[in-house]
């Protein structure tokens, strides 16, 4: 047993995103974008004392060059989150680490491991389910007093955000975030941030649909976020990653606030409703006048599968604020599914229809992808409609939306890859600048 008496624990955390291949890291968004799930628990464990360090798999050229890298570190605990689509990444990366040190303690947790309900994962000591920033210290605790982690634990959740440090963004130690904008128009530095966690609606294909633990929607107070951005300085502009801005009087206060505290504009990425965007079309002028230069919008499908979807929603309320959108000079990311179960050639021909009427400034076409923890994903298990079987260890099936493997049973996908590869070029909007 190791004896950390008078010793700062190193922590060592490990950024397992393979899904995009190997030496990716500094070459584009994705490529460089910061885990703020990982990133607010070691805020938390610096403020305790601890030693955080990372290993971004991004940076590796081969498994190889991961085993080699590991020997040059020194840590005595290893903290790992990951993704549904690094979830084989993720698998190995821990059998090297156990391989060559049997004796250091692996901690995982992350919205995989969360909304799958893993038991146990691959040779970890210890999945934790939930919100780790508080307690993954309390399991650090127990390693130094020598006692035996539990197999899993389920993290409570936390009430009030404003009480979180703000994230480490030094942790991954690069700065290769602030130098990759999403989208054009977002001018560097380009810095992500959250202002809000949860999601209060139940979209069915959303890993989030039938969560009852963390699912809860809370917001950080506006003053809090805005003291976030400031400290960021210099900010060229911001993707906030929220599932859904903050509604309410929140928006309100949040724009009086941001006049009072940054008194400029920060063209900024989020995500709103459209049938939010309806009913508070007069807050968008404001909006756009702070910043909002991107909307992720949920144009998803036809009226019909919008219903399939539990999106409480309809497709003249997309198309409407879609309107709004382009009439205050806000570009548009539409988000859409094409190869669900269930669609047929009459729901394809409705999206095709609202796209030309929308015409956004980037398409984001998914193929449809189950994901544990969804409504959809049982709906789908339950139909056996898996082409392969997903839970199948031999299985091929791919978690990334822009897949070009088959998944759904009676899905015509190179017709729907044709799609996917046409539609963009064929109803895709002009940026729109704002004066």
């Amino acid at each position: 047993m190791v004896n950390y008496k008078g010793k700062k624990m190193r922590i060592l955390f490990i950024w397992p995103c393979g899904y995009m291949g190997f030496g990716i890291l500094n070459q584009g968004f994705e490529q460089s974008a910061i885990n703020h799930g990982l990133c607010a628990i070691s805020s938390v464990l610096k403020t305790k004392g601890y030693r955080c360090n990372i290993m971004d798999l991004r940076a590796c050229n081969n498994w190889n060059h991961f085993e080699n890298a590991l020997k040059l570190l020194e840590f005595d605990v290893v903290v790992m989150g990951f993704y549904s689509v690094d979830e084989g990444y993720a698998q190995k990366a821990i059998e090297i680490l156990k391989k060559n040190y049997p004796d250091k303690p692996v901690i995982v947790g992350g919205v995989h491991v969360t909304y799958s309900q893993c038991e146990t994962f691959s040779l970890a000591d210890c999945v934790v389910w939930g919100e780790g920033d508080f307690i993954v210290a309390d399991l650090l605790q127990l390693i130094k007093a020598g006692r035996s982690l539990p197999k899993k634990l389920i993290a409570p959740i936390i009430e009030d955000l404003n009480f979180l440090p703000f994230i480490d963004r030094g942790l991954f130690n690069t700065g290769y975030e602030q130098a990759h904008p999403l989208f054009p128009l977002l001018p560097v530095p380009f810095h992500t941030i959250n202002f809000s966690r949860g999601c209060p609606w139940k979209c069915s294909f959303c890993a989030e649909s039938k969560n009852i633990l963390w699912k809860k929607y809370r917001a950080r107070k506006p003053e809090n976020c805005i003291t976030e951005i400031k400290s960021l300085e210099p900010v060229g502009s911001l993707m906030i990653h929220d599932d859904h801005l903050p509604t309410g009087t929140w928006i309100y206060d949040f724009i009086k606030t941001w006049d009072k505290e940054i008194g400029r504009r920060i063209p900024f990425w989020c995500q709103i409703r459209a049938d939010w965007i309806c009913k508070h079309k007069d807050i968008i002028p404001e909006m756009a006048r702070i910043g909002m230069t991107w909307n992720s919008l949920g144009i998803e499908g036809s009226q019909r599968m919008l219903d399939f979807y539990n999106k409480k929603l309809t497709t003249s309320q997309v198309i409407e604020a879609a309107e709004i959108l382009h009439r205050n000079k806000i570009n548009i990311f539409g988000n859409y599914i094409l190869g669900s179960p269930t669609e047929t050639m009459q729901d394809i021909t409705e999206l095709e229809q609202i796209l030309q009427q929308i015409r956004p400034e980037v398409h984001s076409p998914s193929i449809y992808t189950s994901y544990p923890g969804s409504l959809l994903y049982d709906f789908v298990r339950e139909n056996n409609l898996w082409i392969e079987p997903i839970e199948d260890p031999n299985s091929h099936y791919c978690m990334t939306r822009f897949p070009y493997e088959r998944k759904i049973v009676g899905v015509d996908y190179n017709f729907i890859f044709d799609l996917r590869n046409s539609w963009p070029q064929k109803y895709k909007g002009k940026l729109k600048y704002y004066e």
